[in-house]
Parts: C-alpha cells; structure tokens; sequence
C-alpha cells in the first residue's frame, strides 16, 4: 500500500485535494467564527471534504487505486484543514478546542468517509459522468434532507450526511449537542459501509446467495428500520413529541398551549393563558389582522429540556413557515419574550408566501420590537435615539447602519442589541406615520419604495430627523444604550459558543429555581461557586436562598473571609438584609443607601424595595419575618402600628407568588398611607403601590386592578415617566380585559392603548 499511497499523493487527484483544504483553510482565516475551529468550520470543511473526496476518489478509481489506499488517503490528507485551523489560534482564541476537535472528526472525516463509499459504488456500477452524478447527489443530500428536518418539523437542528448538521439558532450562546447527532453521524458510517458492500457486489456480480449481497440486504434493512425510527433516535421532533414530553395542554379561544405541570402551578398557566388573550387583542387591534388558527404554544421548564427536544437551549422561535402557527419559549421568558414572539405568528398571516415571513429580516425583527409590551423600561427605538440624540453618530452612518441591518447579512453579523433597536425604532415610525395596512405590504414584498412611494435611503432620513426632533430621552436610556450596544455579536465574541461550566450551571440554577426545585438548583449553584468563587451572581443566589430559608451566618461568614463579593450590588444587598436579620441595622442601613446611590431613575421598583428594606433594618424580628416569607409566619408585634406594614406584606407576598394574599394586602393601602414616604419619594412610590396592586389583583379583583392601573398611569405621566406610565396603563388594560371576561363579553379597545398617544 505504501508504493501506491505515494503514487496517490504525487497523482493528480492528491495534488488537486491538497490545494483544495489549503485553500478553503486559507479562505476561512479572516471570517470571525470561521476562523475558529468548531461547529460552523467543521460543517464548511465537511462540505468541502464530501465534494472533494468524491471527486477525487472517482479519479483515483479510475486510476486502478485500491479501495483502502483510497479511504486512508481521504482520511490522512485532512490533516491538512485540521493544521491550518489550528493556526487561527495565534490571533483568534479558540476556548473550546477539544470541541473543535470532536467536531472535526463527526464533520469532516465522517464525510469524507461516505463521499468514498458513494464514488465507490458509481465507479463499481460503470455510471457515466460519474463526477457530474455525484455532484447532483451532493447538492441533493446537502438542500433537501434540511428542508424536511427544519421545513416540515418543529426543530432547529438538523443532522447531515454532506455537511455535518446545524445544531440549533445563531444565537443560542450554547450549543446543544444531542445524542442525535452521534446516532446520525454513526448513520452516515452505516450508510458507507453499505455502500462499499453494494460496489463490493456489484463488481464481483454476486447473486442473491452471495454471503456479501445477503449482508448487504441486511444491512439495508437495518438501515430502513433506523429511518422509522428517527424521531425516538433523536434526527427529528415532532408535535406528537413535544407534547407528550411537556405532558401537559390547557386550549383557549386562540391558543393550544402545552406545558409541564411539575414546573408551572396551575394559578400560573392560568395567568400565563390570559396575558397571551390578552396580547392577542392587543396586537391583532393594532395589525388589523387575525390569525387563522389556534397559536400552538410550547412552554419548556429548562434550557435543557428545550434543547434536547427543539436544539434550541434559550431562543424563543416562532418557526412562521411551517403549516400551523406556534411558538417555542423557557418558562421564565414567557413574560420576557411571548409578546414578541407572537408579532412574529400574527405577521405570518401578511408575509411572502411559502415562508410567510418578509424577505428583508430587519422588517421581521423589527416589527416584532416595535410590538414588544412596555415593561417600564426604555423601549429599543429609545435606545437608538438615546444614541442620535447624543451626537455621537452622524446621520450618513445612522442611516447606512439602517440599511445594513435591514438585510439579513448585516442583521445577523450586527450586533443584536443595535440590530433590533434599530429596525425596531424605524418600523415604528412607518407604522406610526403611514399607518398598517403600508407596512403589510412593504413587509410582504421586502420593497419600501412600492408601498410608500419613496425611497429606502428617504425614508430612513426621515425617520433619522424625526428621532432627532423627539423629546429628550432620559439619562438612563443612555446608560442602558451603551453597555447594550457594547455586546459583541457572534462573530465578534473571542470565544464563540462557549460558556465556562460555571457559568452554565449558575445558568441551570436559575431554571430549577423557576421550576421550584430549590435542592437541584442549590446543587447547580453551589457546584458553580466552587468552580469559580470569584463569579458573584452564584454566591448571591445561594445567600439569597440562605437567607430565605432564615439562616444569614454563612452569608455574613463568606464576607467576612472575602471582602470583594461586595463589589457586586446583589450580594451588597443580601449582605446587608442578612445584618438585618441578626440586629446590625446601621450597618445595614449604611449599605443599603450605598446601593441605592446606583440604582437607575427608572427602577422604580428596586428602589421602593431598598425603602422597604431600611425601614425594617433596625428590626431584627422584622426583618427575618419579611425576608423569611414564610406563610403562616405571624406578623411581629412592633409592626402592626407600622403605617406601611400593608405595603410590607404586599412586597413580600409577591416576592414568593402569592399574588391572592398580596392581593388583599395592597387592597388595605389607602391614599391616607401615602404619608410615610417622603415628598420627593412620594409621587413615584404611590405609583408604584399601585402598580403592585394592578399586577396582583388582575385576577382576585380586576376591578381593583384597572382601577390602581389607570391612576398609576395618570401619577406617572404627571411626574415624566412615560415608559413606567405605558406599563402601568398596559397592566390596566389587562385587568379591564380580564373584566369584561368574567362579565361575558370582550372589550374591543383595551385600555390605554388607541386612547393613549403615549402607547402603541
């Protein structure tokens, strides 16, 4: 083999592959991500190995090479990738590479592999224009396999014999690696053997009693039988899966929403189904649009779970193109991220046909933040004025920036946080200034200049001098905008797709937390912590359990001995609700006005909770009843001639989700109460009261909570603060909607919406 391995790599076809790796390696170097020897890279080599060893392997056939001289030299000449992958590593970390190397050889080497199978049986067979044959079969395998696996199901990955596969959406920071991909990968070494066997027959003619045709039958066989099964193997995910894994369905009039019992309480999905009727009139009012059929909703409890059963671990998707409308979320983004998502599901009732989306991704993402629910903080077109308000950018850059990321190209290498809050800003506007029904029509064909009548670069001029002519934003927009806009993109990142372990298990503590499974998220935690006890949002969230469970001594005991978690304003805090707790008020005081030096003017809410805090820092039994939170925990004797104790129990009952009890608390509040806050306190504290009482009592007492709702936002626009007067007139028109069901009919305008000009 040596004589004619050395003839191999001296012949034509060896000189042809060599210069192609080299090339296609070189070609990779200045692409951020591709550079970087992972997932992405390893799929392009993959592709480029299954053409190249194809073609390659058909003209060392033809040249009389044997069959194991032509594998290994397929497989050996990789080498070639894999050295010029690694150099990137001078200039471009590459954090992960043990991974790379793992993809490296489920990706390239496996395809190659098969490619030789495949050359193998076409020379065997005689097939003429052999090399075009197996182009044809290349480009086939590589298109159609993901259109059905992505096209047809309600997954983001997709496994592949040329290429390897794609593991999941662009910007999940951590990919999931499912068992699938192994089974598929061991598929495509199953389908090669296959191969060598039927070309093994086929140039020896076996008949049907040959023992290689019977073993290659069978093998076939087996080979149908995995493709049966490829849903329980991991290759697809369908419907029937999702929702017999979640367990779980409750229908309304617009949606079928599926969801795991063990980790949503039934006083939870209830309010979950409600917020998404409620956004669905919300939304179809202002697109003038219905949604043809029930809106699947799929709730997953983990990152975990969502990516082992969709590939996606954090993402919210709406897959718009296929047949039924649905919506995949975690469960602690349904408050974050449902609303945006379902813009999406209403726009694919005006989108291009077969996709349903529009050609231009900055329209489709940035129709979507336009529509977000106001949450009380700058909203993303705030964002991008706080950046052309502060003349930082010129308008020949703003506008070309616009441009960019209304294409997919430039939406996708941008930086997210400037992507959306751009597109989001400037579709706001069209659909504030031309109305609905032309944005439908530019969002169908992607054209701006047939649906308005004016250029794309006169548009967004327009939109530029209009944000310019706004109203002053606040300072903390700025703020916000700018550690925002900082985040680097993917390909940007310095070591994309990795997430130190620390860091994923603090990730998969919050998820057990909002699953209620406080032991496994303990687990996670603490094992994070002692990964890496420099990383503070650990520790603090296994202080805060501590403290919840009543017990501050280690929390006081850990700063004691590290002085530097104190740099974290989280841990601040619970350090200084845990000398509360043990009678050292001043010093809790003391830190608590530290902390509330740095919270933003917009946190109404995180600085009404600091007031509460130094009110009870000098009262030990106080404190460790209200941090403690305990149900049946009687209220201590030195509280109950506390003006403000109503507005403890309300704080502290919704700090654990017991909206009915914070609900009858925040309903013994009255105006009178108001006085215990300071005159500069007074006007942003009262409103927040009741916006508490509007979020707890729209369902005990809807009535009640429109009510609060409505004269929170009346307060708030009084004092300047629109964006928390949005929530607050948002929350009421929930609690009104909510009304009208329990009255039997349905308000066609919700509250604080075409009624307001200061809410879309």
């Amino acid at each position: 083999m040596q004589g004619s391995f050395s003839r191999t790599w001296r012949g034509r076809a060896g000189r042809w592959s060599v210069a192609a790796y080299a090339l296609t390696s070189l070609l990779l170097w200045p692409i951020p991500l591709l550079n970087v020897l992972h997932v992405e890279s390893a799929a392009v080599l993959a592709g480029v190995a299954f053409v190249v060893s194809g073609l390659s392997s058909l003209r060392q056939f033809r040249d009389g090479v044997s069959a194991a001289t032509v594998v290994v030299w397929q497989v050996v000449v990789l080498a070639i990738p894999l050295v010029l992958m690694t150099v990137p590593l001078v200039w471009s970390p590459n954090c992960a590479y043990p991974t790379g190397l793992m993809f490296f050889v489920l990706f390239p080497v496996v395809s190659a592999v098969l490619a030789c199978s495949v050359a193998s049986l076409l020379h065997a067979l005689e097939v003429p224009r052999s090399n075009t044959v197996f182009l044809a079969i290349a480009i086939g395998f590589a298109v159609f396999p993901p259109l059905y696996d992505i096209g047809l199901h309600p997954q983001l990955y997709t496994y592949n014999h040329v290429f390897g596969g794609i593991l999941g959406p662009i910007y999940d920071e951590q990919l999931s690696i499912r068992p699938g991909l192994f089974a598929f990968r061991g598929l495509s070494l199953a389908w090669a053997a296959t191969l060598w066997m039927a070309s093994r027959v086929a140039t020896r003619r076996a008949g049907v009693r040959d023992p290689l045709t019977a073993m290659t039958l069978a093998v076939s066989v087996g080979l149908v039988i995995a493709y049966s099964l490829s849903a329980q193997l991991g290759w697809n995910t369908t419907h029937a899966i999702l929702q017999e894994s979640l367990g779980s369905s409750i229908v309304t009039d617009h949606f079928e929403v599926h969801y795991d019992s063990r980790s949503v309480r039934g006083d939870e999905i209830e309010e979950m189904v409600d917020n998404m009727e409620y956004r669905y009139s919300v939304l179809s009012s202002i697109l003038a649009t219905e949604i043809r059929d029930r809106v699947r909703v799929y709730i997953y409890p983990t990152a975990e779970s969502k990516g082992s059963l969709t590939g996606s671990r954090t993402t919210s998707v709406a897959p718009v193109w296929l047949a039924h409308p649905q919506i995949h979320i975690l469960k602690r983004r349904v408050q974050q991220s449902l609303d945006h998502e379902l813009v999406h599901v209403f726009s694919r009732e005006f989108g291009m046909p077969i996709l349903r989306a529009s050609p231009k991704v900055g329209l489709v993402e940035g129709l979507a933040s336009a529509l977000e629910a106001p949450d009380g903080r700058p909203s993303p077109g705030e964002l991008m004025e706080a950046v052309i308000q502060d003349g930082s950018r010129d308008s020949v850059s703003v506008v070309d920036g616009l441009a960019t990321s209304l294409g997919a190209f430039g939406f996708w290498t941008g930086r997210g946080a400037v992507s959306y809050a751009a597109t989001g800003s400037f579709v706001r506007y069209l659909l504030e200034q031309y109305g609905v029904a032309a944005l439908k029509s530019a969002y169908r064909s992607g054209d701006l200049e047939s649906a308005y009548g004016k250029s794309r670069s006169l548009l967004a001029a327009e939109w530029y001098s209009a944000v310019r002519r706004s109203e002053p934003v606040s300072p903390s927009a700025k703020s916000i905008a700018e550690a925002r806009f900082s985040v680097p993109s993917l390909f940007e990142a310095e070591c994309p797709h990795t997430v130190p372990g620390y860091i994923s298990d603090y990730r998969d503590g919050i998820d057990q937390m909002s699953v209620y499974d406080t032991l496994a998220a303990v687990r996670l935690f603490t094992r994070s912590a002692s990964a890496d006890s420099a990383y503070l949002p650990s520790r603090a969230a296994l202080a805060s359990i501590q403290l919840r469970q009543g017990d501050p001594r280690p929390v006081l005991a850990t700063v004691a001995i590290d002085t530097a978690a104190m740099q974290y304003p989280r841990m601040k805090v619970l350090v200084a609700d845990a000398y509360a707790m043990v009678g050292n008020g001043d010093a809790a005081t003391a830190i608590y006005a530290e902390v509330a030096d740095i919270v933003p003017e917009y946190a109404a809410e995180i600085r009404m909770a600091l007031w509460i805090r130094r009110r009870l820092a000098t009262d030990a039994s106080a404190a460790r009843w209200y941090f403690r939170g305990l149900e049946h925990d009687p209220v201590p004797a030195t509280l109950l001639a506390d003006p403000a104790l109503s507005l403890y129990r309300v704080r502290r009952a919704m700090s654990i989700d017991r909206s009915a009890e914070a609900c009858l608390a925040s309903l013994e509040w009255t105006d009178g109460d108001e006085a215990v806050f300071s005159e500069d306190e007074r006007a942003m504290f009262s409103a927040q009261v009741l916006i508490w009482r509007t979020e707890a009592c729209s369902g005990m007492r809807p009535d009640a909570a429109a009510a609060a709702g409505l004269d929170a936002e009346k307060r708030l626009v009084a004092a300047g603060e629109l964006n928390l007067a949005r929530y607050a007139a948002d929350r009421a028109g929930f609690a009104q909607w909510k009304l009208s069901r329990t009255e039997g009919r349905r308000s066609s305008t919700p509250a604080g919406l075409s009624d307001n000009p200061h809410t879309i």
